[in-house]
């Protein structure tokens, strides 16, 4: 099923090219008519974002386990040394038994 389109008229084609500059470059967003749009984004108060911590879904999280998941990880990829780092800092920071998780897997890097 064909349908048959309208056909363009010179004043369409310009209009429709006016959108670009002379060049034929599309615009950039240091031109003032793509300004326009980026203004917008600095016209809202930052009172108008709300009390709500973009950072809650940490809230509970145990930072020693969360590295020695990450330490092992490195340990995966060959990254002994990033590993040895986050194993040392879960020796100093984590609770017992992580602390001798870190040990465990610090001896195993040697």
């Amino acid at each position: 099923m064909e349908e048959d389109l309208p056909e363009l008229s010179d004043d369409d084609l310009a209009a429709a090219e006016s959108g670009e500059e002379e060049s034929g470059e599309p615009p950039v967003a240091s031109d003032p008519a793509s300004s326009k749009a980026a203004s917008s984004a600095d016209d809202i108060e930052e009172a108008d974002l709300g009390d709500d911590d973009d950072f809650d879904f940490l809230t509970g999280t145990d930072e020693a386990s969360t590295k020695l998941d990450l330490a092992r990880a490195y340990v995966e990829m060959g990254d002994v040394d990033g590993a040895r780092d986050i194993l040392e800092e879960v020796a100093l920071e984590g609770n017992e038994e992580q602390k001798a998780e870190a040990q465990d897997l610090l001896k195993n890097l040697s």
